[in-house]
């Protein structure tokens, strides 16, 4: 059974697709395919199934892609994510996997 994407707060902004790539310097093919391999969590639907994204999607997708310039692998940025769920932990993360690995 698949699990329902967490709703947005009705004090947050939405964003389509197309606003979210262009925000964070990816592709909409790239959104979709991140969000497939649950990288990028589910996005809530509105009534025309139309992805709804919100700031925090900006801030992920954002974060992975400059992981991804740095060299990360999308499975070493599923590991960044895995501990902390957040960018700011993903970050630490990184930034201790890049120490181990520049030895």
């Amino acid at each position: 059974m698949k699990e329902n994407p967490p709703q947005p707060t009705s004090t947050e902004r939405y964003i389509g697709i197309g606003e979210l790539a262009r925000e964070s310097g990816c592709k909409p093919e790239t959104v979709r395919y991140y969000e497939r391999i649950g990288l990028l969590p589910a996005a809530p639907r509105n009534e025309g199934n139309q992805r709804r994204y919100t700031a925090s999607a900006i801030r992920r997708l954002t974060f992975i892609r400059h992981a991804r310039d740095f060299g990360f692998s999308v499975e070493g940025c599923t590991r960044a994510f895995t501990n902390g769920g957040s960018p700011r932990h993903a970050l630490r993360r990184g930034r201790r996997i890049g120490k181990a690995s520049s030895c």
